[in-house]
């Protein structure tokens, strides 16, 4: 699938030889080694390449990819309360990308579930900051255009997939200062 609405690009990184999806014989095409995820403030999320490039890759439909990018971060966080709110920040993203696969995949249990996990982890994001941008982000109208694109596609009474992805709607992490 081509992803022509998709932002500009935050890194130079090349993009993966091809797209991984679990159940593929192959493994994940990504960088070795892989950007680093320092841990950052939210203000200062231009400073996280793993955080950058998973935006890239998922922006671009390389959505196990972009999970295992984020993933960094999330690990990195571990364990502090100090970085509670980045932990389920980046859960969150992860937990979105995994739908994107589970609706290519065509498992609507799994892509009810996770929206409904990722729903929960971006909502406590969002107790804590409001609308205010995190990690240059707009959290709520992000969350809530990629609950309505699942729920397009997902009929959840029967848990049945409706519509395969389509590029022009997907949610995409639009970052930003702004």
């Amino acid at each position: 699938m081509d992803f022509p609405a998709a932002p500009s690009r935050w890194t130079d990184l090349p993009l993966p030889g091809r797209r991984f999806l679990p159940g593929d014989a192959h493994a994940p095409d990504l960088p070795d080694p892989l950007p680093p995820a320092p841990l950052v403030t939210p203000d200062r999320w231009r400073d996280c390449p793993a955080y950058l490039y998973g935006s890239d890759l998922y922006n671009r439909g390389y959505w196990w990819e972009s999970h295992e990018l984020w993933e960094l971060i999330w690990r990195a966080a571990a364990g502090d309360p100090e970085h509670e709110t980045l932990r389920h920040f980046t859960q969150g993203l992860i937990q979105l990308a995994a739908c994107a696969i589970k609706l290519e995949q065509d498992k609507p249990r799994g892509l009810n579930k996770l929206l409904a996990s990722s729903e929960n982890y971006l909502c406590a994001v969002t107790e804590r900051v409001g609308s205010a941008r995190y990690m240059g982000l707009r959290v709520p109208a992000w969350q809530s255009s990629a609950r309505q694109y699942y729920l397009a596609r997902l009929n959840p009474e029967s848990i049945t997939i409706t519509a395969p992805h389509d590029a022009t709607l997907f949610p995409y992490l639009r970052l930003s200062d702004d």
